[in-house]
């Protein structure tokens, strides 16, 4: 079939709308070329500059970890130095003993007792006073207000012991530096304790008790002493029954068996074996008994001649004993069981303070007089005045 030819008019007309179609296409694809690399430049330089920023940063950023490093080495340089700061200050204190810290805090509250002694005097007078109207016309008690009044006097030590039998025997010692004392029957390590003021002032010794619940303190708080747990007595290894009832402990049956009766107590029991006091001290094999045992005290509830009798007074030379002297919880004198051990060993009896005798070594009682004497807040009187008639 033959094609129909276009009409010669059509030809003409797509001719004349062909030509500057073809430009307007050139002329816009020219504008969007150029435009396209005008963009192109652009995201080149903006890629340049994100380049340069992004280098710029991490310049910045190692710069800011070199001087993270370099403060974080600095400041572990100064952790290192404070360590080894503390180090030497613990070894410091390691090196200043518990010891010397406590006489240091003693020797500071004596400094500010000392500052108030005259307030102190006056209240302890207007006390005496005070006392002197309440028990008028009581003998006994006068005598022995009497007496605690000579032996302490006003003064301004700080007294742990119940009747002030630890300043009474500063008195007698206060010309010895950093003696040695036993204590047996010392119960609790502070409250009416004898011990304890002297322990304060650089002394050392032995407390023995047989509660065991007592001497934990004392492992813990007196830790040069020598602490001991045991029912002293004049046999080794003899089974006995201890009484307790809380500061009373005993291993007398006959004071306990009173006890119950006067005053209707209840004593627990525990079984245990006796010891001697010269056998106890030769057992410690990391102990040896200085040669001068500057004071004992003796406080087992009725059973000191037996206690009293276990030691070897030929040897054994405390300069002053101060011995409890009557029956428990009572003002009843029970001295004329042991005193005898004493005056058979050559000991004088020097006085009664309270509810306790005191005995001074002779070949030691001028001297410890002496001091007393220098002591004394009142004027001295001789032993014989000193003892209470007993009622």
């Amino acid at each position: 079939m033959r094609e129909t030819p276009k009409p010669k008019g059509l030809a003409k007309i797509w001719r004349e709308i062909e030509r500057p179609f073809k430009g307007f296409v050139s002329r816009a694809t020219s504008s969007i070329d150029a435009k396209l690399d005008v963009i192109v430049h652009t995201l080149d330089q903006q890629r340049q500059e994100i380049t340069a920023l992004c280098d710029d940063f991490r310049n910045k950023l190692d710069q800011q970890r070199q001087e993270i490093i370099a403060l974080r080495g600095d400041f572990r340089n100064k952790l290192d130095q404070q360590r080894q700061e503390i180090v030497a200050l613990q070894n410091n204190l390691s090196n200043i003993s518990a010891d010397q810290q406590r006489q240091e805090i003693v020797a500071l509250r004596d400094d500010f007792s000392n500052k108030l002694e005259q307030q102190q005097q006056q209240e302890i007078v207007s006390l005496w006073n005070g006392l002197n109207h309440l028990i008028g016309g009581q003998g006994y008690l006068q005598q022995m207000l009497e007496k605690m009044k000579i032996c302490l006097g006003a003064t301004s030590l700080t007294s742990f012991s119940q009747f002030g039998e630890d300043i009474l025997l500063y008195k007698f010692l206060s010309h010895v530096q950093q003696g040695f004392y036993i204590d047996i029957g010392c119960y609790d390590w502070r409250k009416d304790n004898v011990g304890l003021f002297f322990y304060e002032r650089g002394w050392h010794g032995i407390n023995i008790d047989a509660q065991a619940e007592c001497m934990e303190n004392y492992h813990k708080f007196r830790k040069r002493d020598l602490n001991l747990i045991a029912t002293l007595s004049d046999t080794d290894n003899l089974p006995t029954t201890l009484y307790l009832k809380g500061e009373l402990t005993s291993n007398s049956a006959e004071s306990v068996q009173w006890l119950k009766q006067s005053q209707n107590l209840q004593f627990e029991e525990r079984k245990v074996a006796t010891s001697r006091f010269d056998t106890l001290i030769a057992s410690q094999t990391d102990f040896s008994m200085p040669v001068d045992v500057h004071w004992l005290k003796v406080d087992v509830e009725a059973h000191e001649k037996e206690v009293l009798s276990g030691m070897d007074w030929s040897t054994f030379r405390p300069w002053v004993v101060m011995v409890e002297s009557t029956l428990p919880t009572s003002t009843t004198p029970s001295h004329e069981t042991f005193e005898h051990i004493f005056l058979e060993n050559n000991y004088k009896f020097f006085g009664l303070f309270t509810i306790n005798r005191i005995y001074l070594a002779e070949e030691k009682a001028e001297e410890l007089e002496q001091n007393f004497r220098q002591n004394a807040a009142l004027l001295f009187r001789q032993h014989e005045d000193w003892n209470l008639k007993e009622q």
